[in-house]
C-alpha cells in the first residue's frame, strides 16, 4: 500500500500548495511555490518525504515483484534526483529559472520511458501493460503539447497546471494499476 500512501501525500501536499499559495491554472506547481520563502521550504520538505517513499516502493517492492527492464530503475533514479534538484532551485528568474526548468524537463522526460518499460514487463498483468501503453501515449502527447507551447509561447499555456498535474497523475495511475492488478 506504499504507492497509495505516496499518491495520497503527493495529492494532499500539492493541493495545499494550490490553496495556500494560489497563482493561477496557467502556472506550474513550482511557479506557485517560487514566490514565497515559506512555500519553497514547504515544497522541499514535501519532496523530501515523497521521493524517498516512492523510491522505497520502487526498489523494495515494484522491481523485486515485477522484474522490469534494468533501465526502469535507472530512469526512476534519474527522475527523482533531477526532481529533487529542481525543487532545491526555485524558479525565481534568470539562471535559476533555466536550471530549474532543465531539471524539471529531465525529471518529467525520464518518467515516460519508465512508464513505457512497464508495458514491456511480462510479470505485470495484461491490464497493467495495456494501461502502461495508453498512459505512455498520453504522456508523449502531453510532452508534445508542452514543447509546442514552450517554443511558440515561451512556456506559457492557459492550462499549464492541468497539463503538469495530468502528466504526473498518468505515471502514478500506471504504477497503481500495475500494482493492484497483479
Amino acid at each position: 500500500n506504499l504507492i497509495l500512501l505516496v499518491s495520497l501525500i503527493t495529492i494532499t501536499g500539492l493541493w495545499i500548495v494550490l490553496k495556500v499559495w494560489p497563482y493561477g491554472i496557467n502556472r506550474t506547481f513550482s511557479q506557485h511555490v517560487a514566490r514565497h520563502k515559506a512555500s519553497v521550504i514547504y515544497y522541499i520538505l514535501l519532496f523530501s518525504i515523497i521521493l524517498p517513499l516512492l523510491l522505497l516502493y520502487i526498489f523494495k517492492w515494484f522491481i523485486p515483484t515485477f522484474n522490469p527492464p534494468v533501465l526502469f530503475g535507472f530512469f526512476l533514479i534519474l527522475a527523482s534526483v533531477s526532481q529533487y534538484g529542481c525543487v532545491l532551485v526555485p524558479e525565481t528568474g534568470g539562471r535559476k529559472t533555466f536550471i530549474h526548468q532543465m531539471l524539471a524537463f529531465l525529471a518529467a522526460d525520464c518518467l515516460l520511458p519508465a512508464t513505457f518499460l512497464i508495458s514491456l514487463t511480462p510479470a505485470v498483468s495484461s491490464a497493467g501493460r495495456v494501461v502502461a501503453v495508453i498512459t505512455s501515449l498520453l504522456m508523449a502527447t502531453i510532452i508534445a503539447i508542452f514543447v509546442k507551447s514552450y517554443i511558440k509561447n515561451k512556456g506559457q499555456h492557459k492550462y499549464l497546471l492541468v497539463i503538469q498535474a495530468s502528466y504526473f497523475a498518468l505515471f502514478f495511475i500506471t504504477l497503481i494499476v500495475a500494482t493492484y492488478t497483479a
